[in-house]
């Protein structure tokens, strides 16, 4: 949430006598919102208010000294439907190792949209999975697996509703890059959980809609939740408003200076 706080300012001249005393600044301070957050291990659980709807960007930094490794991030609004889709992005972690995921819920029989990128240029061919998963046995049956270009779109035989996983691979002798997922739908509800890998030199990402104010459930997860390959060291999670003309704002951080 950001508070603005006006100062008054009085502007001088070179001689010292007032030239303005009605020049006023705002500024932006991001809240930090660390009165609705619990630190468990490995986990981040905050309630942040978000105060007006629209579209929100978040990004995952490992500091310099930590543990390179897998990382979630569960973002939980209360009410609402998704609108202009989700996006994730993580780390291609090389050679087919662990994939960047992004998870969605569609309330309505229909095609979706989906378009993988990879954004260093290193890695030219994408394996991308659909499956459906299971909310009472979380078991998967696979619905697609295509090896696709970067930035090349695929349009899905109508998905029934359910809950589904669309997982990005690198090929397996492909070097590390970064990679991307954008998902669109027209009935997907407001929640998603994405993640993947995520390294020092890198920022794990999400981009997701909030459909009116209220109160959303984020959850960072790292560490022994992912057991012996998840990140490790401190994890920074930063919250962008998006505006209509695509300039971000920072909304919330947990990172305390």
């Amino acid at each position: 949430m950001i508070v603005l706080y006006g100062i008054h300012l009085t502007v001088t001249g070179t001689n010292g006598t007032t030239d303005s005393d009605k020049a006023e600044v705002i500024v932006n301070c991001p809240h930090t919102g660390g009165e609705k957050c619990h630190d468990g291990e490995d986990a981040i659980t905050c309630n942040v208010p978000f105060n007006r709807a629209g579209f929100y960007v978040a990004d995952v930094i490992l500091a310099n000294d930590g543990k390179e490794g897998a990382w979630g991030l569960s973002v939980s609004p209360s009410s609402g439907m998704n609108e202009g889709g989700f996006n994730g992005g993580a780390i291609l972690k090389e050679n087919g190792g662990m994939p960047g995921f992004i998870t969605f819920q569609l309330t309505k029989r229909e095609a979706v949209s989906l378009t993988p990128y990879e954004y260093t240029g290193k890695v030219s061919l994408l394996t991308v999975k659909v499956e459906k998963q299971d909310v009472n046995t979380h078991e998967r049956t696979l619905i697609y697996s295509k090896e696709m270009s970067s930035g090349t779109r695929f349009t899905t035989q109508p998905l029934e509703p359910g809950y589904y996983v669309v997982t990005v691979y690198s090929q397996s002798d492909s070097p590390r890059g970064v990679s991307g997922i954008s998902i669109n739908a027209s009935s997907m509800l407001g929640s998603v959980n994405l993640g993947g890998w995520l390294d020092t030199t890198g920022v794990g990402f999400g981009a997701f809609y909030i459909a009116n104010p209220q109160e959303v459930k984020l959850a960072l997860l790292s560490g022994k939740n992912y057991s012996d390959i998840g990140a490790r060291g401190q994890i920074v999670l930063n919250v962008y408003y998006q505006d209509d003309d695509g300039n971000r704002q920072l909304y919330w951080t947990n990172y305390e200076q």
